[in-house]
């Protein structure tokens, strides 16, 4: 297949940070890999959000705009109108929908993971992945590119920063963020915690308790400004605090001002959620409160930045019995990567 120009599509309709971020490294490879070709992406709304300043994706079709229902097909998306020489399915490639959809384009070449539907599918090339890989969402992505042509990619991929796939956010961004950090005095301090209490998971401490956290480093760490996470109609009211070095920020609704903030953190202390792949992407160090199970799945520390984790039985019963033990663990565990100044 001719390296020197292609049309490109990657597909991947999921509606949450980290299963976007994610594929991000993969999209960066594939156009330094392949400079003089076309790259779609083929994602949702949050998608845009994210992605819609960065300069090495071409376009962003949405799907879910067009009526794609994995449960029922494709509404309007065609992917024979865009004339792709490649696809990559980097979600939903369980669903037969998708399977059909893309088989019904005649693309050339149509690249999934190898699962057993993927792996009889006529017309589909698969590529196998191994379920113990740190960070493997991220491998899963980037061994679909090398599919596409493993000489090339093996001969280049070295050649490759991939801490440089950054997001990109803009001076309305960066002034929103300057200006909150001013009004807190964050000039003032050396270092700055961020501390998130929220996430889909069940796995996770209370936010009543990551308040009790903030509280007990903020009177033992004067030298660092703590600042607690939110965000716009959440229906948990953080206090005001007597600790000058305790504040909060409470995201009005842009993804990419949490970007911009999280980009002016020395640490992020947050369970497993997208904030933790929005900080590996700004190079933040890390420490994550994660599952057991989900580690190499969806650990931080994917862009060479550091993370450290207290990790959490598999099952939701035990986390829940034993859940003031898990707890007293954790603060402690917190306090000794501040004492470690691990932060800095």
């Amino acid at each position: 297949m001719n390296n020197a120009k292609l049309r490109i599509g990657m597909f991947n309709d999921i509606h949450s940070i980290g299963d976007n971020m994610v594929r991000l490294q993969g999209l960066f490879v594939l156009k330094k890999l392949y400079p003089q070709s076309e790259l779609i992406l083929f994602g949702v709304n949050i998608t845009k959000k994210l992605f819609e300043n960065i300069d090495f994706i071409d376009k962003i079709v949405l799907v879910d705009e067009l009526g794609w229902e994995r449960e029922h097909g494709g509404g309007a998306l065609r992917f024979e109108d865009f004339k792709l020489d490649v696809l990559l399915l980097a979600s939903s490639y369980k669903f037969s929908t998708l399977i059909k959809l893309a088989q019904k384009s005649k693309i050339k070449k149509i690249i999934a993971p190898l699962r057993l539907n993927t792996l009889f599918a006529k017309g589909i090339t698969t590529c196998f992945y191994t379920q113990i890989h740190p960070h493997r969402e991220v491998y899963r992505t980037l061994r679909l590119v090398r599919k596409i042509n493993k000489k090339h990619f093996d001969a280049n991929i070295k050649n490759i920063e991939l801490k440089e796939a950054r997001l990109k956010t803009l001076p309305q961004n960066k002034a929103y963020i300057d200006d909150f950090l001013t009004k807190i005095n964050a000039k003032n301090y050396k270092y700055i915690v961020g501390i998130n209490a929220f996430g889909n998971t069940l796995f996770k401490f209370e936010p009543k308790d990551f308040v009790k956290l903030a509280k007990d480093l903020a009177q033992n760490y004067n030298e660092i400004l703590f600042i607690l996470m939110s965000y716009e109609n959440n229906s948990f009211k953080f206090e005001d605090f007597k600790e000058p070095n305790l504040k909060v920020f409470v995201n009005k609704g842009s993804l990419l001002d949490l970007v911009e903030f999280t980009s002016h953190l020395t640490l992020l202390i947050s369970p497993d959620t997208g904030n933790i792949h929005i900080a590996d992407n700004q190079l933040i160090n890390i420490f994550q409160t994660i599952r057991r199970n989900l580690k190499y799945q969806w650990g931080g520390g994917s862009y060479g930045n550091t993370c450290k984790y207290f990790v959490l039985p598999k099952r939701l019963d035990k986390f829940k019995k034993h859940y003031e033990s898990y707890k007293e663990a954790f603060f402690k565990r917190a306090k000794k990567v501040l004492d470690k100044k691990f932060y800095s």
